[in-house]
């Protein structure tokens, strides 16, 4: 009787890791100065690739508006870039609609798996950098990560851990300035 109880607290432990995502988000590498009242523009990230070089079409365009969605709550102003720009290109966009603050996001990695019969967990893993408009100076440069839970029983994908990664992001960045 105590080895079945064992063997099924561990199955009931072991389902109920795999049942929930996992989102890596390290903390930022100095405070970000922003206030509400700073406009921010963030960049259209460019569609995210898998390990075997397939695009996943919109990814970059999903990116960019969780985004800008998650630093809404922070920002009065959020403006949302519509074509793939350099870095320079960005800022000066970021000068034109008065933003403070340029956030330019890189997709370096995005898997969509067939999780409910591989166990392999859907990826994303984001390269997101924030920069002042005026100074052009690096303001944070973080990889945030998150992947799909391996328990599922499908129609997950990774553009549904976009909000919870992007929120913890926006989240990390306040906490370090006072809001």
């Amino acid at each position: 009787m105590r080895r079945a109880v064992s063997v099924a607290a561990t199955v009931g432990l072991v389902a109920f890791t795999g049942c929930t995502h996992k989102y890596a988000v390290p903390p930022p590498w100095r405070p970000v100065d922003a206030d509400s009242g700073v406009g921010i523009y963030v960049a259209l990230a460019e569609d995210g690739r898998d390990d075997g070089g397939r695009v996943y079409d919109q990814s970059g365009r999903w990116t960019s508006d969780a985004l800008a969605n998650a630093l809404a709550g922070y920002s009065a102003s959020v403006q949302r870039g519509v074509r793939l720009e350099t870095v320079d290109e960005a800022r000066a966009r970021a000068a034109a609609e008065r933003s403070a603050i340029l956030v330019y996001p890189k997709i370096e990695h995005w898997s969509d798996r067939a999780t409910e019969w591989s166990g392999v967990p859907d990826r994303i893993t984001l390269r997101i950098r924030v920069l002042s408009v005026d100074a052009g100076s690096e303001l944070d440069d973080r990889r945030i990560r998150a992947s799909s839970r391996w328990a599922t029983f499908g129609g997950d994908h990774p553009q549904e851990l976009l909000p919870e990664l992007t929120e913890r992001w926006a989240a990390s960045l306040s906490s370090t300035n006072g809001h």
